[in-house]
Formats: C-alpha cells, structure tokens, sequence
C-alpha cells in the first residue's frame, strides 16, 4: 500500500469540504474536469516552494486559482 494514500484522500476531502461549505464548484471550475493527479501534482509543487505551509493553506491558495477567486469572494461576503 503506498502511504501517500492517506495524504491523498485527506486532501482531496479537504477540498472537496471547502467546495460544499462555500458553495464553490472547484472539479469543473473551468469548464473542463479537473483530474485527481493534476491536484496532486500541484500540491507537490506548492509544498516544494513553500516548505513550512500547511495542506491547508496549500488547498485554500489551490482553490482560489482553481476558480478564479471565487472561494475567496464567497466565504468573505458579508451576510445580506
């Protein structure tokens, strides 16, 4: 069993938790599916490049490029 499988699993639920929780389509964000592999491979670059983040920080930044900001303009509108 590879151990980057629990790694894996944990962020592709984190993602898919912010998703759901701001209302924010994030897999078909741009109109073409997003792959598993393709979010694997960028979060293994964004932690080469900042090595003290956290996964988090990491699926939040992955988010909001991922949909053109529109993460960040959800979960930071004020209530109506």
């Amino acid at each position: 069993m590879n151990s980057s499988n629990v790694y894996e699993a944990y962020l592709l639920g984190l993602l898919n938790g912010l998703s759901l929780g701001s209302g924010t389509e994030f897999w078909f964000a741009k109109g073409v599916e997003l792959k598993r592999e393709q979010v694997f491979y960028w979060m293994d670059v964004y932690c080469q490049a900042h090595p003290l983040a956290d996964v988090f920080t990491g699926s939040v930044t992955l988010m909001n490029e991922n949909t053109n900001n529109e993460y960040y303009r959800r979960v930071s509108a004020q209530p109506e």
